[in-house]
């Protein structure tokens, strides 16, 4: 058993290292760069792209990336200029661990409450409509503006 919970602990790793490697390529192969909006002369950008690491050949930036991963620096934010994106997802993160847990809390507590009244009740109005409500989100593709009207309306 532990040698089964190794081996997929060490494959999801190689599966992480792939995916983080493959979303830092595919985000820097893209046309224009994040300070294309600001009007910067040449040496400025190329200081800019200096501090953020962002100079030098492709494998060489994902090498940099991968190890300021690993070391857990994030790098300083493009939004916020004078935060780091560590001190922003600490500001960040305790509201939406608030508004998730909240969130699935009231779904779960209603969910369970709802199926266990419509299974007490069965073919009456209650079940039908907590039936129509379960479903109703997976009758839309997901781009489909009905979706996004249900998602607007819940």
């Amino acid at each position: 058993m532990f040698a089964f919970i190794l081996r997929r602990f060490l494959s999801s790793l190689v599966v992480l290292g792939f995916v983080v490697s493959l979303t830092f390529l595919l985000s820097i192969s893209q046309k224009g760069g994040p300070f294309e909006r600001e009007k910067l002369t040449a040496a400025a950008k190329a200081e800019r792209e200096k501090n953020a690491e962002l100079d030098g050949p492709k494998w060489w930036q994902l090498a940099r990336y991968v190890k300021r991963l690993l070391k857990g620096d994030l790098n300083v934010s493009l939004r916020y200029q004078n935060l780091s994106v560590a001190e922003v997802l600490g500001q960040k993160l305790p509201n939406s661990l608030i508004l998730g847990g909240s969130a699935f809390v009231i779904a779960a507590v209603g969910g369970v409450s709802m199926g266990f009244l419509a299974a007490m009740r069965k073919d009456s109005a209650l079940d039908v409509t907590s039936m129509f409500l379960a479903l109703r989100p997976s009758a839309f593709r997901p781009s489909s503006p009905g979706r996004s009207l249900w998602l607007c309306s819940a």
